[in-house]
């Protein structure tokens, strides 16, 4: 079967990956060596207070809040472009902004 240019530029391309894939393995595997070679081994405890614990939940709470929000807030806009002048689709879309 003969190759065309579109066939060839697509093995080209493969290899072209394949050969960064493995560069990459092989660059990260030498970083691995070379810094297990002379690595110390250390523990460290984490220790934090009771109100630092719930002050991380609390931002991650309002964080999920926030994104939640934004999420419906873009749906709303979009429902409200497309509506297209339909009232069905309009009360739709301003149910998703409430």
């Amino acid at each position: 079967m003969p190759t065309t240019p579109r066939t060839h530029h697509r093995h080209c391309s493969r290899r072209v990956r394949r050969a960064a894939c493995l560069l990459v393995v092989v660059l990260c595997a030498g970083l691995a060596a070379a810094h297990g070679a002379g690595a110390e081994t250390t523990h460290v405890v984490a220790v934090a207070s009771l109100d630092q614990v719930l002050t991380n939940i609390r931002n991650w709470i309002m964080g999920m809040l926030a994104l939640v929000a934004t999420v419906f807030l873009t749906i709303g806009g979009v429902r409200y472009l497309l509506a297209n002048g339909d009232p069905g689709e309009v009360e739709k879309a301003k149910s998703a902004f409430r």
